[in-house]
């Protein structure tokens, strides 16, 4: 029976390769390759190389956390709050980025099994509570980016007028302002027409046909800007439907902030614009309109008092209380 021990103290403490190592004690390949595997087997210079960059990628690690971005730095050292500690500050930071606690809990150094629990334990003491707020006001005046001017431009997209961009037009058909109310052509249309009825007219005379008599139709004069005619015995008045696509080189201040672009497909262009709806939800729910969440509160803003007795003991609780009505 091999001496496994024996064979991983050689394999480790010299330069012998593994398929040397199995020829040598008469072992199969695949089974000395699952000793190593099982065995955690690994050369003294392999083991002190992984120990090493390990060592480095922890100082890195550190190094980072430390580091951090210069911007994200100067909120934190600015902060005048002394009733928290650095990891606190360094939890803070992380929570303006996204306003998720645990995320923020884990990326300030707090254990991921506990992240939850200590986001939630954090955003309910009031020291951290309190430089959240510092910080939120020490990123607005380095950005310039206030509460106000999110809701300006919320409230900017929720009102613009779209009818700028883009608009339904109701034109009147070809039939609307004709002449008895006949086909109407433009006046290019019309040259046309002549044009082709005197080639028509020159080849039916040299062949001795009829010659054909030109059509005026409904005449010249057709605008396609023009309101639909109501008494037209084709359209009824309701004239035709186009969409008409302003140029957005020249859109106002107010609909460049609805305008989100075009986007061109098989059924042709279509324009985007930011969501009106979305942003008018989001107006109300920053200035407090919408409440998703109702959070109730007991005496003097005290958690409240959550009985939690059994219903056995509610019941019995309510036939003491009869017992005595009944007794007096």
């Amino acid at each position: 029976m091999a001496d496994w021990d024996l064979i991983k103290k050689e394999f480790e403490e010299t330069g012998i390769r593994l398929a040397d190592l199995a020829t040598k004690y008469n072992i199969k390949s695949s089974t000395m390759k699952s000793r190593k595997q099982r065995g955690d087997w690994a050369k003294k210079k392999d083991a002190s190389k992984n120990k090493k960059d390990a060592s480095n990628q922890k100082i890195k690690d550190a190094n980072k956390k430390e580091s951090c971005d210069y911007s994200s730095q100067y909120e934190i050292l600015k902060l005048e709050n002394n009733e928290i500690t650095n990891k606190q500050r360094f939890f803070v930071q992380e929570y303006l980025v996204d306003s998720n606690a645990t995320q923020a809990a884990i990326r300030a150094g707090y254990s991921e099994k506990t992240a939850m629990e200590q986001g939630y334990q954090l955003l309910q003491k009031t020291s951290v509570q309190n430089a959240i707020q510092e910080a939120m006001k020490t990123r607005e005046l380095r950005t310039e980016i206030t509460v106000d001017r999110v809701l300006q431009e919320l409230w900017a997209i929720a009102t613009a007028d779209a009818n700028e961009i883009v608009e339904l037009r109701r034109s009147c058909c070809r039939f609307c302002w004709g002449d008895n109310f006949k086909y109407q052509f433009t006046n290019n249309e019309m040259e046309n027409r002549k044009d082709q009825h005197t080639a028509a007219k020159e080849s039916a005379l040299k062949e001795g046909k009829p010659v054909p008599e030109f059509n005026q139709a409904g005449g010249i004069g057709f605008d396609a800007k023009k309101d639909p005619n109501c008494n037209c015995p084709e359209c009824f008045g309701e004239g035709i439907n186009n969409p008409h696509f302003k140029d957005t080189r020249k859109l106002s201040s107010k609909a460049k902030v609805l305008y989100a672009g075009v986007k061109v497909g098989r059924n042709g262009i279509e324009v985007k614009m930011r969501s009106q709806d979305r942003a008018i939800e989001n107006v109300g729910k920053a200035l407090g309109m919408f409440k998703d969440k109702i959070e109730l509160t007991g005496k003097n803003g005290e958690p409240l008092q959550v009985d939690m007795t059994s219903p056995e003991e509610r019941r019995a609780r309510i036939d003491a209380l009869l017992a005595r009505r009944k007794g007096t």
